[in-house]
């Protein structure tokens, strides 16, 4: 198997697990996000290995290294386009989690002034009796 063929198959292997962690994403189901994000990581050297293999592999200068190296710029650019979309996934994600949050905060807050309000601290009364 060529350089080529085996980039080619890292680089369906990555888009294939971006678009799981996209759903993942989406479901809100952060073991498997972190599941694939892991399985990412590890594939990562091997497709600079090979990346590196595949230029060597190549002319040094000619129509064909141009072909070659437009061909896998336009494979990265869609897989780029992937992880940006699942980027702005995680920040809708982590916007939403951030309003419910303030929602909660706000809540608490109003529950506190509520007691303070409608049950005064016991010992100042009992002082005033002794």
């Amino acid at each position: 198997m060529t350089a080529k063929q085996t980039l080619v198959e890292l680089y369906q292997e990555w888009r294939r697990l971006t678009e799981a962690e996209g759903e993942a994403i989406r479901q809100a189901s952060w073991t498997q996000v972190d599941y694939y994000q892991t399985a990412k990581r590890k594939l990562q050297p091997q497709i600079v290995t090979v990346t590196e293999q595949f230029q060597d592999e190549l002319p040094p200068a000619g129509p064909e290294r141009a072909e070659g190296e437009q061909f896998f710029r336009k494979q990265l650019g869609e897989l780029i386009q992937l992880e940006v979309q699942n980027g702005s996934s995680i920040s809708s994600h982590r916007a939403q989690l951030e309003a419910e949050r303030a929602k909660t905060d706000q809540s608490r807050r109003n529950l506190r002034q509520l007691r303070e309000y409608y049950a005064p601290n016991r010992c100042a009364n009992w002082q005033s009796y002794s």
